[in-house]
């Protein structure tokens, strides 16, 4: 009597069990390379149930005999080996199965593929589904073609196995609606009684991966879950790959998108101020530079070139700091001068929008660590960003501290528009934009990124408040600094 852990009994003939206890001495001590058995068939069967290696050949015939009562359950291989005939020895375990290790098909994807089998002869099904699980598959049961599409769009199963001859539908329906029906690859292996090559040709012209005859050997079963599990698999990758190399293309048109707007929004930037400049000065030199005129004319004209030189420098220290080639020289910064430059700067622009501009400076004198063209620069965008988009009202810019964390917040408010909240961090992004209101032109959206990469750089931040229709708040936040020495 042969035993397995698994609790089943399996009577066997006497040269039965002579050749398989030989059979497992020789192969614990490292002996065996070649056994005897039965028929081909037989001996595929017994070298698949014990896990012998799968270079080990089985040759020659002699009949083995028949279990005495049929197994309740799938194939299981013994894990020990019981001595008999060998006086002193105990038992002890099998060598380690290098073919369930081969098999394993966690080498192929975590978690385990899942298989559903479709059948419904329930033995048949047992079968199939436990050798499935012994090799590792996770494995779905369906007893009909029909209830199988619906665990297939539910369940997404990687293997289908599936009986050709089902009530209702047979299992070349099956494999149409899964062509039809189910998107990308799910692989379809049909079992038959009746297998010819018309079977075969038929079950292909239907979409059918593979179709063997019953009864199924578990180590043929096996072989064909590997195989088309390992082609999904391989399709899986090409599908994603493509999916990635689909979105990189897309990603790749939306920068040449982004790139030929840019050269639109810079030229028109630029275009803006430059014709103030030609227009200033053509109008002084074709009234003789009439000194009235001239007086109001050149002011404008350097003005608007003082504008441009902003966009451009704008430009150039995003593009260094991105680089990581901009070097600040940090130093005590009065913020009451800084103010005052600010003021001078902007206030010419807010009397011709017809709007208030309060810059209050502190009153006593606050420094902050960073660059003083910096901190001016910064402030002169937000001030001339919140100029653009009021229409009535003011532009306040004030100075607060925040001593327990050592900074000095500055401010600019204004009643303008205000910004959607699904813009306020997008206007910081490197051409970030939100569509312009009241015939507002978009602009490159640097003035904003150059005031938020400069606040970083030099150990602070910026951010917005804002409600649309009532105006926006933005801080900036830099660092306080001692007063220099004399």
């Amino acid at each position: 009597m042969g035993h397995c852990e698994s609790g089943g009994l399996l009577g066997l003939g006497s040269m039965a069990a002579a050749v398989e206890n030989l059979l497992l001495a020789a192969r614990t001590e490292g002996l065996g390379t070649c056994w005897v058995t039965g028929a081909t068939h037989l001996a595929d069967d017994i070298a698949n149930q014990l896990g012998l290696d799968p270079q080990m050949w089985l040759v020659g015939m002699i009949p083995l005999g028949y279990p005495l009562h049929a197994l309740t359950h799938g194939p299981a291989r013994p894990t020990h080996l019981y001595w008999r005939g060998f006086p002193g020895r105990e038992e002890n375990p099998l060598p380690h199965d290098k073919r369930a290790h081969v098999a394993s098909p966690h080498a192929l994807a975590e978690p385990a593929p899942c298989v559903l089998v479709v059948d419904d002869h329930p033995a048949v099904a047992e079968f199939l589904a436990a050798t499935l699980e012994a090799a590792g598959y996770r494995v779905l049961r369906c007893p009909g073609a029909r209830q199988a599409m619906e665990m297939i769009e539910h369940e997404q199963p990687d293997l289908v196995i599936a009986d050709t001859l089902m009530p209702e539908m047979t299992g070349f329906q099956l494999c149409r609606q899964i062509q039809e029906q189910v998107p990308g690859l799910l692989p379809v292996l049909l079992t038959t009684t009746s297998y010819t090559l018309a079977d075969e040709a038929y079950a292909l012209e239907n979409g059918a991966d593979g179709i063997v005859d019953k009864p199924v050997r578990a180590h043929t079963l096996l072989a064909y879950a590997r195989s088309l599990l390992h082609t999904k698999q391989l399709y899986d990758q090409v599908e994603a790959q493509k999916q990635s190399l689909a979105e990189a293309n897309e990603q790749l048109r939306q920068l040449q998108e982004a790139q030929a707007n840019l050269i639109h929004l810079i030229v028109h930037d630029l275009r803006t101020p430059l014709t103030s400049i030609l227009g200033g000065l053509r109008m002084a030199v074709n009234n003789q530079y009439e000194a009235d005129l001239t007086q109001e004319m050149v002011p404008l004209a350097v003005d608007a070139g003082e504008t441009m030189l902003g966009l451009i420098n704008d430009l150039l220290d995003v593009a260094k700091m991105e680089s990581g080639e901009m070097s600040i020289d940090a130093e005590p910064v009065p913020l009451r001068e800084v103010f005052a430059e600010v003021r001078e700067t902007t206030l010419g622009s807010a009397l011709e929008r017809g709007l208030e501009l309060t810059v209050e400076k502190p009153e006593a004198e606050v420094f902050v660590r960073g660059d003083r063209d910096f901190v001016r620069r910064m402030l002169t965008n937000l001030v001339g960003n919140s100029l653009k988009f009021t229409f009535e009202g003011r532009v306040r810019v004030w100075a607060e501290q925040d001593s327990a964390r050592g900074q000095a917040l500055l401010r600019v408010q204004d009643t303008g528009v205000g910004i959607p909240p699904e813009a306020q961090q997008r206007i910081f992004q490197k051409f970030g934009q939100v569509a312009g209101q009241r015939g507002q032109r978009r602009g490159t959206g640097l003035g904003l990124t150059f005031v938020k990469m400069a606040a970083e750089a030099m150990g602070g931040g910026v951010s917005v408040q804002s409600t649309e229709g009532h105006g926006s708040t933005f801080t900036v936040r830099l660092p306080l600094a001692d007063a220099p020495e004399g």
